[in-house]
């Protein structure tokens, strides 16, 4: 695909479609990792994370700081406004919103308040009033934060342009997002100067949709997803015109190569770009992009014009030649940067011979004499006139591959480009009365090349270093900036040449690092912030020219360096300048005499360089493998690295994105503290062991205990998970199940390891937390101390041995003694036996077992059965039966165990607090009084329930008889009791069909009979609380107070495998029969041969 640069500005990450829920159900792990990387490798150079309540908008924040290329929006949806009203106190819900919205400008990630309007299309969900009393509302954030608006209209043009026009002067600018409006409405909305107008899917749908499209001018327009809904269908007007095609399979079928059919991407906004190309018979998409790149901006990035502004006045940009005649000078000079306007009475374009060149003087930015209203004339745009070098035509025949742009009056950092007569009246209407205006004729490849592709922050400027790739200086002038920057000195060809290029330039195949950091070190009087800016610049300037350097001198104020290579004049001086913190270059020498590309390239890329040049590829592709990066600095800088130099470098660039693994631990007092202080119930602890060392951390938050003490089951599944970070350890957790049989984390603990003691420390935390006289229901593995623990902590639970555990050890204890075959047959009737509700059911899989071998018989009624089969356990399982069902909490822990301790930590917390509130909305939408996937199983056993007879009784005890494959049936119903003889109304909370049947018989509800926690009702209380994001988890403010009296050190990390191993086969050369008592003889000898062959050296003969 082509190079093209694209911002998507509406993309809703905070759905739980990216974290792999679809209706409900989870299919995939979150993968907006995965997302992320195909839109970078798309084009897509930003993103703008949407938020559309208080909550969202905090979750859209959170996830803006995970990337650098990231961004936000703070406000609430037209269809959520009622959540103002709802909070009881819509002023503080106001301020909160406000409160957010300066934190993430702060943080340089909010760039616009939103997304918010009038969608009367959806009123069932909010009334209009208050659609339109919020919608005004939020017209104040803008105005106290200064941001534009990120607006929704739908239905609603005139109320919607009403409101507008009234609140006018609260706002900057802004766009109306995925527009689906008539042409009458996108005339409506673009009376108004400030606003523009976003494209995605929905606004492509229909071909008068494109006609609509089709009239909206470039310059007012910007693209986007709104991912991941909106995406171009096949059906759709528009996709005659798409040309970039993705593989796509079904949710059910999730791929991370593919995209999930139906979910619409970031990386699909190219797809609309070539829509919109298509609808409106623009054939260079390259130029359409970089049209609609500058629009969103000049909107929510400002300050990327404010750094090409800072490349034309920083460095000298390739211009067209223009003649233009000096005060002093006998020829023209077409080598200077400047244009020139030529100005005169009404005449035709081909009458110039009596046109003037206005003079200009040297080292002037500007018109002189002063331009004014008065004395300038406007004529077409097409009279401009450039002289010199053959042009002697108007600008027609250059407006292929230059601009002309201004500077407004008193704004030195913002290019306004001049594409049309408007565009020049408007010039002239900005200058008013100004003595000078500032005009530029740029080459578009030029400046491209000139302005850095890293995005940037509202909330601090990129500088000139950051911003700035320097183009080399003509060979016959050096230029110069003064301190105020507002005047360009040209000097005469007599000046010294600033580039330095070596002998022997790089080779060309490695063009990244000499087109980027050739011109890192420009020459005398370039400034840096700190010398670790000054020595990157060298480090990356003498890796381009293929050169070594050394350092004559290098302290606190000042640094010379020379080159290495014995006799060659290249050298440089830097020192501090006085009064300020400013590095500036005093002298340089830029000759070099020395075979410079001669140098081995690997000899300073160190690990540091290299992780800080990984940094960012890390950070948008966590899993980028070591060997990976050595290809690609081999590709992109010749610089060839073995895979541990690879692999250390990679661990530095996640140090430098994560913060120190190690000062992560020293952290946990602070980060306990922070949690218990930002979410008020929630319990946080740690134990250190008597070194100091970490032992066990235990998290609750408030949100988890609340949310389980007051809708879910009295159901727990404990379990644990092996973290692979760098200290090891292991992960334990307490999950329960919600009343769609969703996961609900309770509590989690790391520790340094899965013994009997700390579960039982993480028991006792539990208990704690969870203070309940509703008797519990434990599914867990009854090994590791397990068994032994609950019955010591929670002394009336019920303990429900995890069937997959279970089985696994009698497949263990059965392996060597049957083949495959009769173990699979054997393992299915324990599952079966486990499952049978009725003791005959349980009876008949046991007798299977026995007659394929009745010592694996004797070993499952041994097994305590009371403890795992339905015909004997006597608590609730809902039939639960395996304490793995927290398996997405432990894909979670999986993407977060390679960060530090706290930001794992917060990692979980993150995934937790988007659940919560995910799951919050969608159960508000729910109208019935079970939870969907209750009701329906409900509505089947009533279907069932229609060809039942029921034998009426007196009492509450009823018979009801049925046909099936086998014969008549009949089971006994006590509808007191809340029990049926099938068993299937005690183990599901949900009546069976035999009780249906009865229910209908006597006329009751069998809503009346089901168990509380499948309610509604009951969902709604698990997740009624937040759980709040806890801030500044690895930098703890200044004026906060730490207990610096605790230390706490990483735990002892286990030695590595080679070493275990070792040690192990140095214990069995003085004790072979350690391991031949559990190995066949020959098997065993010869295994022992092998190890002490391959890991002490040892010959057989010798042992």
């Amino acid at each position: 695909m082509a190079p093209i640069r694209m911002i998507d500005i509406a993309v809703n990450f905070t759905d739980g479609m990216f974290k792999g829920i679809y209706n409900g159900k989870q299919h995939h792990v979150s993968d907006i990792a995965t997302v992320l990387s195909r839109a970078w490798n798309a084009g897509v150079d930003r993103i703008i994370v949407t938020g559309g309540s208080l909550e969202e908008s905090k979750e859209a924040l959170a996830i803006a700081e995970t990337d650098g290329r990231l961004f936000c929006t703070v406000g609430v949806h037209p269809t959520r406004c009622k959540e103002f009203e709802e909070s009881g106190d819509p002023e503080k819900h106001f301020q909160a919103l406000l409160a957010l919205a300066k934190e993430g400008i702060q943080k340089g990630k909010v760039v616009a308040i939103g997304e918010c309007g009038l969608d009367y299309d959806r009123l069932h969900f909010c009334p209009a009033e208050i659609q339109k009393k919020y919608f005004e509302k939020q017209f104040e954030l803008a105005y106290a934060t200064k941001l534009p608006m990120f607006l929704h209209m739908r239905a609603a043009a005139e109320d919607f342009c009403e409101i507008m026009q009234q609140n006018i002067s609260k706002f900057s600018g802004g766009v109306t997002h995925s527009f689906t409006g008539t042409a009458e409405d996108r005339d409506k909305l673009l009376s108004f100067h400030n606003m523009y107008i976003g494209i995605n899917g929905c606004s492509l749908k229909m071909a008068e949709n494109l006609d609509v499209v089709k009239d909206i001018p470039l310059e007012r327009m910007m693209i986007e997803t709104d991912s991941p809904y909106c995406e171009i269908k096949s059906t759709h007007a528009g996709i005659k015109f798409v040309k970039s095609l993705w593989p796509s399979k079904k949710k059910e079928k999730y791929d991370q190569e593919s995209l999930v059919k139906g979910r619409n991407e970031p990386c699909l906004v190219r797809q609309v770009l070539e829509v919109v190309a298509g609808c409106k018979g623009i054939s260079d998409i390259d130029q359409l992009s970089a049209t609609l790149y500058q629009n969103t901006c000049r909107v929510f990035f400002p300050q990327d014009l404010d750094a090409a502004a800072d490349a034309l006045l920083a460095e000298p940009i390739p211009l067209v030649p223009i003649g233009i005649k000096l005060r002093g000078c006998n020829d023209y000079m077409p080598a200077l940067h400047l244009l020139s306007v030529i100005t005169g009475n009404d005449r035709t374009e081909s009458d110039t011979s009596d046109r003037e060149v206005l003079e200009i003087s040297p080292g002037v930015r500007g018109f002189n004499p002063p331009l004014s209203k008065s004395k300038l004339k406007i004529l077409p745009f097409s009279c401009f006139f450039i002289k010199g070098h053959g042009w002697e035509e108007n600008n027609s025949n250059i407006s292929n591959n230059m601009s002309i742009k201004y500077f407004l009056p008193g704004n030195k950092k913002t290019l306004i480009t001049i594409s049309k007569d408007k565009d020049l009246q408007r010039m002239v209407n900005f200058i008013d009365e100004a003595s000078t205006v500032d005009v530029f004729v740029v080459l578009e490849d030029a400046a491209a090349r000139n302005v850095s592709n890293m995005p940037a922050s509202r909330s601090s400027r990129t500088t000139i270093s950051e911003a700035v790739v320097p183009i080399v200086a003509p060979a016959n002038a050096a230029v110069g900036m003064n301190d105020g920057m507002d005047q360009l000195d040209i000097d005469m060809p007599d000046g010294t040449s600033l580039d330095c290029m070596p002998i022997n330039m790089v080779d060309g195949k490695h063009h990244k690092a000499a087109q980027s950091w050739e011109n890192m070190i420009t020459g005398v009087d370039q400034r840096f912030n700190s010398f670790n800016e000054f020595r990157e610049a060298l480090h990356k300037y003498s890796i381009a020219h293929g050169f070594a350097y050394r350092y004559k001198q290098n302290v606190s104020h000042r640094v010379t360096v020379k080159c290495k290579a014995q006799g060659c004049p290249w050298r440089i001086y830097a020192s501090r300048l006085s009064t300020t913190q400013l590095i500036c270059i005093k002298k340089m020498n830029p000759t070099h005499t020395c075979e410079g590309a001669s140098v081995k390239a690997g000899y300073r890329a160190t690990r540091g360089w290299v992780g800080s040049i990984i940094k960012e590829k890390l950070k948008a592709s966590p899993n980028y493998k070591p060997k990976d990066i050595a290809n690609d600095i081999k590709r992109e800088y010749g610089i060839q690295l073995n895979y541990s130099q690879a692999w250390r470098a990679k661990e530095i660039a996640r140090e430098q994105l994560q913060g120190s693994f190690k000062e992560a631990y020293n952290l946990l007092p602070y980060f306990c503290e922070k949690i218990k202080e930002t979410n008020p119930g929630s319990i946080a602890t740690f134990n250190t062991k008597d070194d100091s060392s970490f032992h066990r951390l235990f998290v609750s938050f408030h949100a988890s205990i609340s949310g389980f003490l007051e809708g879910c089951r009295p159901l727990i599944f404990l379990d644990s998970t092996t973290m692979n970070s760098k200290y090891q350890g292991m992960l334990l957790a307490a999950i329960a199940a919600d009343a769609e049989d969703g996961i609900f984390p309770v509590a989690f603990a790391v520790v340094d390891d899965e013994t009997e003691d700390n579960w039982t420390w993480f028991l006792r935390e539990l208990k704690s937390a969870v203070s309940t006289s509703t008797q519990l229901t434990f599914v867990a593995d009854f090994q590791n101390g397990l068994k032994r623990a609950l019955a010591d902590v929670f002394v009336k639970c019920y303990h429900s041995y995890c069937l997959r555990h279970l089985a696994d050890k009698l497949n263990r204890d059965l392996k060597g003694q049957f083949s495959h075959d009769a173990r699979r047959f054997m393992i299915n009737d324990f599952y079966t036996a486990a499952r049978s509700p009725r003791l005959e059911g349980f009876q008949r899989a046991t007798e299977s077992i026995k007659c394929i071998s009745p010592e694996a018989y004797d070993w499952v009624i041994q097994s305590e059965p009371e403890h795992w089969a339905n015909a004997f356990f006597g608590g609730a399982r809902y039939n639960h039966m395996i304490s793995s069902f927290g398996q997405e909490f432990y894909s979670w822990v999986s993407e977060a165990h390679e960060y530090p301790i706290t930001h794992m930590i917060d990692l979980l917390r993150g995934k937790m607090m988007e659940t919560i509130y995910k799951r919050r909305v969608d159960s508000s939408q729910w109208m019935t009084k079970l939870t969907p996937s209750n009701e329906e199983k409900l509505q089947k056993e009533t279907a069932m329930a229609r060809s039942l007879q029921v034998l009426l009784t007196q009492g509450s005890v009823f018979e009801v008889r049925g046909e099936c494959v086998e014969g008549t049936f009949v089971e006994v119903v006590n509808i007191d009791h809340w029990d049926c003889s099938c068993k299937g109304w005690q183990l599901t909370g949900l009546p069976c069909c035999h009780a249906i049947a009865v229910f209908e018989c006597i006329g009751r509800s069998s809503y009346d009979y089901c168990s509380r926690y499948l309610t509604t009702e009951s969902f709604r209380l698990t997740y009624a609380e937040s759980i709040h994001p806890v801030p500044n988890i690895d930098r703890p403010i200044e004026d906060e107070s730490l207990d610096v009296a605790v230390t706490v050190t990483p735990p002892t990390k286990r030695p590595p495998a080679n070493a275990r191993a070792l040690a192990t086969t140095r214990r069995l050369a003085k004790n072979p029969s350690v391991y031949v008592g559990h190995l066949d003889d020959l098997l065993a000898v010869a295994f022992f041969h092998y190890l002490c062959h391959v890991l002490i050296s040892h010959h057989h003969s010798e042992c």
